[in-house]
């Protein structure tokens, strides 16, 4: 059950969305409904059609698009996005139970803390040198949003904010409200360190290497003639790491010997190593921001993800679409393409 709701809570990056937008042709008819709070046909219909017309948006908020004929029309993904928007209608519930209000700042907050989701996703696009699926980014698909659409996002990201900010607090592990809080509460965890190398294919061939450096011989230079690394052409530099990522072997001999110093022959896989520390200590946060963003969605989803196995909302689902599973927090779509809403009276 968890990994069903660990799915809906957290899209790729951990970037949240639940959107309250437009009206189509199925006006107020309701999809769902959350305790108080409902969800129609129409809004769900619209969320779905202006989300599938921006790819990157669509992965990014786990849109299941997968259903062919036009997505607007397929219960798979209307169903998908109901799922989202009653786990949702839930927060805001709960929020409204407690009487927390999300205020401008929160909004603000959150709207900041989602467009460096954007660049980050963006970043891992080119990174991985997969192709875009449109020439706009991530963050540019967001601005082409209608406002009101724009808004609710954003609104909906500062609901999860502070519920999981409410929920830690009660169990005593303090949730910060934004990745720069996160990245000052936990400086130990972005400690960096980058390194130069030389990587030979027995212990000997290393101990011979570190030799002619301790002997005066540059260690780019040995690097250039004796690496058979990657990184020999640029001198053994083979880039920066946040310890914590590191194994605890190589991190605790990387540390201990400080920058400047040498580690090794050390063998790692089957090649044997000899590093040079190049720099050390706790990275800017711009540098760190990727990797404390990450931290703290993952501490978010724990949350949240505890919260929602615990929580018991009373939801029902039109037929038309689905059922809903309250074992597994879901709804269960119906086989097939969503059928035609009934004919309006006069």
């Amino acid at each position: 059950m968890r990994e069903l709701i660990v799915r809906r809570l957290v899209p790729t990056l951990g970037v949240v969305a639940v959107l309250a937008a437009g009206c189509g042709g199925w006006r107020d008819e309701q999809a769902a409904k959350v305790d108080t709070a409902t969800v129609t046909m129409s809004s769900l219909r619209d969320e779905v059609t202006e989300l599938a017309d921006h790819p990157d948006l669509a992965t990014i908020f786990r849109l299941d698009t997968t259903g062919g004929g036009q997505t607007d029309e397929s219960a798979t993904a209307l169903v998908s996005w109901l799922n989202v928007r009653v786990l949702d209608l839930t927060v805001d519930e709960e929020l409204a139970r407690r009487g927390v209000a999300v205020d401008d700042a929160a909004k603000a907050s959150a709207e900041e803390e989602l467009r460096l989701q954007f660049q980050i996703y963006q970043q891992q696009l080119e990174a991985s040198g997969t192709t875009p699926a449109t020439p706009q980014s991530a963050e540019q698909q967001f601005d082409a949003l209608s406002p009101d659409l724009r808004s609710a996002i954003v609104e909906r990201e500062a609901a999860r904010n502070a519920l999981a900010v409410e929920a830690a607090g009660e169990a005593g592990t303090p949730l910060p409200a934004t990745t720069q809080a996160w990245y000052d509460d936990n400086r130990g965890d972005f400690e960096q360190v980058c390194v130069s190398l030389i990587a030979t294919q027995d212990q000997a061939g290393a101990s011979a290497a570190r030799a002619r450096v301790e002997s005066g011989t540059p260690f780019a230079t040995v690097a250039k003639e004796d690496s058979g690394d990657a990184s020999a052409a640029d001198g053994g530099a083979a880039g920066c790491a946040f310890t914590p990522q590191l194994t605890q072997e190589l991190a605790t001999a990387l540390t201990t010997a400080g920058q400047g110093g040498l580690v090794g022959p050390l063998q790692l896989n089957q090649s044997w190593f000899v590093f040079k520390v190049d720099t050390l200590g706790t990275a800017a946060f711009d540098d760190a921001r990727a990797s404390a963003s990450s931290n703290r969605l993952a501490a978010r989803q724990a949350i949240l993800t505890a919260w929602f196995a615990e929580a018991t909302p009373t939801v029902t689902v039109t037929p038309r679409l689905g059922t809903w599973d309250a074992t597994n927090l879901q709804v269960v779509a119906n086989p097939g393409p969503a059928p035609a809403p009934a004919a309006v009276q006069p």
